[in-house]
């Protein structure tokens, strides 16, 4: 099955959405952790919040954030392993990333999760490389 031909445009569409859907929640949520307190007690207005929570969330996804996606990309699941099978690496990735978004906690805020997103896109590619071998 040539998945990439048939459906590369349309995967990869969804892999961007998914992504951007993902980030939006992973973001919003390290900066309500992370300023609720300041804004909270006082320490700092919204306005100044946003400011701060921007410069370092920014500085730290530029900084960081290759580390992050080579570990995400092939420190956890190898390539290789799959490179008969391609499209189960990718359909893999994908559930993975639906998983790590958390649908239902992103349009329903009040379902809390005791696991943090990036924790379920962790456990759901280390199941997928356990269902696989």
């Amino acid at each position: 099955m040539d998945i990439l031909g048939e459906y590369g445009t349309i995967l990869l569409i969804l892999a961007i959405l998914f992504g951007f859907f993902m980030a939006w929640g992973i973001g919003a949520n390290d900066v309500a952790n992370a300023m609720g307190t300041s804004v909270g007690s006082g320490a700092l207005t919204i306005k100044q919040a946003i400011l701060v929570a921007a410069i370092f969330e920014f500085s730290g996804a530029f900084l960081a954030g290759g580390q992050v996606t080579s570990t995400v990309r092939s420190g956890i699941v190898d390539p290789v392993l799959l490179a008969e099978t391609p499209e189960l690496l990718i359909y893999g990735m994908l559930a993975a990333q639906t998983l790590g978004m958390e649908p239902d906690k992103s349009l329903h805020p009040g379902a809390g999760r005791s696991l943090r997103r990036i924790q379920l896109l962790v456990l759901s590619l280390v199941l997928l490389l356990w269902a696989l071998v």
